[in-house]
C-alpha cells in the first residue's frame, strides 16, 4: 500500500524503522511518535491492529491515529468514529503496552467552513440588491457565533467561545466569508 501511496518514498522495513526509533528514544528518554492515517476498509483490520501490536509493544512510543480526510474525487474514505476509537481501545496502554491517541484534524473544520461559505455566498448573491450592509454584518456576526458554538461542541472546548476561537482564527485560518467586506463593491448596498 505505501509503495502505492507513495512511489518515491524511501523504502523502509517497518521492523527497522522501529528499531531505529527506539534506539533513539532510549538514548533521548524521549518517545518516538508514529502517525498512521486511517483508511476505512484499507489499513483499518483486525489483522493491521495485530501487525502494529508485533511491532510496537514494549517500546517507548506514542501511535497518534489520525482519520483521513474525505474529499470528492479521493477513492478513500475516513472510517467512522466508532471505528477509530475502538481501534484506539483495542490498542490501549494497559492492553498491549501501547500509548495511543486518536486525533481529530482540522480538515473536517475547514469542509464544514467551506459548505458553510458556499450557502452564505448563494443567499448573498440572492438578496443583494438594496441597502444589504447591515444585514449582511448581521449574518457575519451570526454565522461566526455559530461556528464558534459548534467548534467549541466538537473540540470538547469549555468556556466562552469567543475566546477560543477568535475572529482572526474563523476568517483566516478557517477561511470562513465576510459577507460585509462583499458590499463595498456594490454603490447601492449602503445603508
Amino acid at each position: 500500500m505505501r509503495r502505492t501511496l507513495l512511489p518515491r518514498a524511501p523504502r523502509f522495513d517497518p521492523a527497522d524503522l522501529v528499531e531505529a526509533g527506539e534506539a533513539y528514544a532510549r538514548a533521548t528518554s524521549y518517545p518516538i511518535q508514529y502517525q498512521w492515517t486511517l483508511l476505512e476498509g484499507i489499513n483499518d483490520s483486525d489483522d493491521e491492529l495485530a501487525g502494529i501490536v508485533s511491532l510496537l509493544a514494549g517500546k517507548h512510543a506514542v501511535l497518534n491515529f489520525i482519520p483521513f480526510n474525505a474529499g470528492e474525487g479521493l477513492a478513500f474514505r475516513r472510517p467512522s468514529g466508532e471505528r477509530a476509537e475502538s481501534m484506539r481501545l483495542r490498542l490501549h496502554l494497559h492492553r498491549h503496552g501501547i500509548l495511543t491517541k486518536l486525533r481529530q484534524s482540522a480538515g473536517q473544520d475547514v469542509d464544514q467552513v467551506a459548505r458553510l461559505n458556499r450557502i452564505m455566498t448563494g443567499w448573498a448573491n440572492y438578496f443583494c440588491l438594496g441597502p444589504v450592509s447591515r444585514a449582511y454584518t448581521a449574518l457575519d456576526r451570526h454565522a461566526a457565533s455559530r461556528l464558534r458554538r459548534w467548534l467549541c461542541l466538537k473540540h470538547k472546548k469549555a468556556g466562552r467561545s469567543a475566546t477560543r476561537f477568535s475572529y482572526e482564527f474563523l476568517y483566516h485560518d478557517l477561511g470562513l466569508v465576510k459577507l460585509s467586506a462583499r458590499t463595498r463593491n456594490f454603490p447601492w448596498a449602503k445603508a
